[in-house]
This record gives C-alpha cells, sequence and structure tokens, in this order.
C-alpha cells in the first residue's frame, strides 16, 4: 500500500466519523411491529437479530404466505419510513469521533478525494454530516436509499469509487464493522478496520485477508500517518 499510490479514501459513517446517535433497539421493535400487523408471526425473528435479518425474514415470510409483490413493495417501504424516522430523531446530537475533522482535512491537505458509504439514510447523513461540520470536507456521500445493493455487496463501493474517478487499488475503505470489512474485501479494495465502532480487532482479523490489504488502527487520525509511513 504505498501512499503515492493512493488517491481516495472512503469512510463508513456511524462508528468511524460519528458517534451514532440512533436507537437501533426502538428500530428494531419498531420494524417487528410492522411486519406482524401485515401477518409475519413473531417467533420468526430472534432478539439477537440485525435489522437487515429482521427485513429479510419478515420478507421473506409474506412471499410465503402468497402475499403479492406490490403489496410487500408497499410494507417494504413503510419499514423504510420507520428507520428513516428513527435515524433523524437524535440527529441533531450528533458528535464527530474524536480528531475526525482534522483527519478528513489532512487528507484533503495531501490531495486525496474522499467519500462515505453508509446504510443510513441520505437525510440521516447528510444532517449528521452538517452537525459535525464534515460535509464540505467529502467529495460524494452513497446512502441507503441510494441503492438496493447495500453493504456487504460491493456495488455502492464500486460505484463510488467510479465517481471518484479512481481505480481501485488507488482506494481505502475505512470502517468499524465486518460487514465493512467484507465490502471492502467483495471488491478487493484495501481495508482499515478502526477500534471506535461495534468491532473488535479480533472480529476484523477473522476476515480472510490473503488475498486483500486489511489494517487495524484505533481510530482514523492514524490513517495520515500510515499514508506517509508505507513505502
Amino acid at each position: 500500500m504505498k501512499q503515492e499510490n493512493i488517491k481516495a479514501v472512503v469512510f463508513d459513517l456511524d462508528g468511524t466519523l460519528i458517534r451514532s446517535t440512533i436507537d437501533f433497539k426502538k428500530m428494531k421493535k419498531n420494524i417487528i411491529e410492522a411486519l406482524v400487523s401485515h401477518g409475519v408471526e413473531r417467533d420468526v425473528f430472534s432478539d439477537n437479530w440485525k435489522t437487515t435479518s429482521i427485513i429479510v425474514s419478515g420478507e421473506k415470510f409474506l412471499r410465503k404466505i402468497g402475499l403479492p409483490e406490490d403489496s410487500i413493495s408497499i410494507i417494504l417501504d413503510k419499514i423504510s419510513d420507520i428507520m428513516n424516522q428513527v435515524e433523524l430523531e437524535k440527529v441533531s446530537k450528533t458528535k464527530q469521533i474524536h480528531g475526525a475533522v482534522k483527519t478528513l482535512l489532512a487528507l484533503r491537505k495531501r490531495g486525496l478525494r474522499i467519500g462515505v458509504l453508509t446504510r443510513g439514510c441520505r437525510e440521516y447523513a447528510l444532517e449528521a454530516l452538517k452537525v459535525v461540520d464534515m460535509l464540505e470536507l467529502i467529495d460524494i456521500l452513497l446512502a441507503r436509499d441510494d441503492t438496493d445493493k447495500p453493504k456487504p455487496n460491493p456495488y455502492q463501493l464500486l460505484k463510488t469509487i467510479e465517481t471518484l474517478q479512481v481505480k481501485g487499488e488507488e482506494t481505502i475503505m475505512v470502517g468499524d464493522s465486518s460487514l465493512d470489512a467484507l465490502c471492502a474485501k467483495n471488491a478487493g479494495i484495501k481495508f482499515i478496520g478502526v477500534l471506535t465502532g461495534i468491532a473488535n480487532e479480533e472480529e476484523f482479523r477473522k476476515i480472510d485477508s490473503s488475498t486483500w490489504s486489511i489494517i487495524v488502527l484505533p481510530d482514523i487520525t492514524g490513517i495520515p500517518t500510515l499514508l506517509d509511513s508505507i513505502n
């Protein structure tokens, strides 16, 4: 990973650049209640499931009981509205992870292009970035409502790289979760895992990195120095 070869850095948002204000427990509860109200059996869901698993399982159940596709689409739109609402409830209280703004400024000073890739909705992501004075420091934002192929599917990341007009080998992705790492791996992109969110170093290391590059840092403040030091 030579510094002179790196032209862009694509960041995850929550847990990487900002401290999340989203009440995920409330979001999951509201989604389950909405699905149950449309005929999904409550015991289909597990308490420790993530939001994505809940939605996917609910959608499969609705198809299993023969609900028409247009009706399922309406229900999924309602679920999207639920997610958006919960995400926006406390966005005004968003805080940057310590040193994030300084790091973005340092990367831009080096001439790097900056992207943000998030599973949050666009309205939430834009507002959160505004609150922490980061919006003007990024070149592109791709959010949940910009694609039907969210992380860990590599589509969004590859689309971001294309829009930034750089090559995959000239890009690093940075994130706080194994989902981010898998997205980078699926796209064949170098990855930096940070320990300011939901994953620990062991979780990152469990992902096979024999065919791609992964580095783990305490937070994103070490990225400029890392780029300066790697030959």
